[in-house]
């Protein structure tokens, strides 16, 4: 990560950082814990969440690396850290779990502005057509305070459907919740 950064650094290219918290990739269908915080209670996932992003953030410093943004997770429309921050179970939306992803998200968050305060962070969804499913996931978030600056989304149009209706959610969203919104994933399946 740090040698890659440091080639984009040399280069004068932006950085942004993408924290999956996994040993694996995240994307909605799955959102595993590390196998060192599998048997961790959830205050101690979150002190572990907190310092693992502090300190990655700390060696990018020591390299003298300033990213410019850092997402707090991968597309977490179904939560992240499972099962603490899990939003879904058998399909049905288990809304009192919001708060805990909310507790998840602002150790994240703290550690990064800890680090670089000017950095901007980074929430990221899929499903970038499906209206419904950002309301209810922002206006839960944002019921518990999460602070952050830019709301990051994917768009496969295979998944996520044709860009017209997601030109018109990303629209509504940030007319209604005062975010910036940038595409963090896009690509076409072929």
């Amino acid at each position: 990560m740090l040698k890659l950064a440091k080639r984009a650094d040399e280069q004068k290219m932006s950085i942004m950082l993408d924290f999956h918290y996994s040993d694996f990739w995240t994307d909605p269908k799955k959102q595993y814990l590390p196998k060192a915080w599998q048997n961790l209670s959830f205050e101690k996932v979150c002190e572990a969440l907190y310092k693992f992003t502090k300190e990655s953030l700390l060696k990018f410093k020591d390299e003298n690396i300033y990213p410019t943004h850092v997402q707090v997770g991968n597309e977490i429309t179904n939560g992240m850290c499972w099962p603490y921050g899990a939003l879904y179970k058998n399909d049905v939306l288990i809304k009192e779990n919001f708060k805990s992803l909310s507790i998840l998200l602002k150790n994240g968050i703290k550690a990064v502005k800890e680090v670089f305060p000017n950095c901007k962070t980074i929430l990221h969804l899929e499903r970038s057509g499906d209206n419904i499913i950002y309301h209810t996931w922002l206006s839960n978030i944002l019921k518990y305070d999460v602070d952050f600056d830019i709301l990051g989304v994917s768009y496969y149009p295979s998944w996520h459907g044709p860009v017209d209706k997601v030109k018109e959610n990303i629209l509504d969203i940030q007319k209604t919740y005062k975010k910036e919104i940038m595409l963090v994933e896009f690509s076409f399946p072929w």
